[in-house]
């Protein structure tokens, strides 16, 4: 016997690829995922300039970002879940703690 919620996870589920990537691809556009990339790009840059490898925070950080960006990991959608606001939660961290620390 389904239940509402089991009904809600199957038609919620089943409208995304399991994959950042593809689902930018497939809802932006090959724009969309260039435009991605290329702020993913600038960002790591940003974060290798700055970056101390004596800092356990900073490489506490950049492991769970590169973690996060894994690009052959299944994940939740990205425009309509959770995973949205995690994702952009390490960048504020990484942003507050790497990139904008004034020494």
């Amino acid at each position: 016997i389904l239940t509402l919620d089991d009904v809600d996870y199957f038609l919620h589920c089943s409208t995304h690829p399991h994959n950042i990537y593809v689902e930018i691809l497939v809802e932006t556009g090959v724009l969309g995922l260039i435009l991605f990339l290329l702020f993913l790009i600038i960002f790591l840059h940003n974060i290798f300039q700055k970056f101390d490898f004596r800092s356990n925070l900073h490489c506490a950080l950049v492991s769970l970002l590169i973690t996060i960006i894994f690009p052959f990991q299944s994940t939740g959608s990205f425009f309509s879940s959770r995973y949205l606001f995690f994702y952009f939660i390490t960048f504020i961290f990484i942003n507050t703690f790497i990139i904008n620390n004034k020494k």
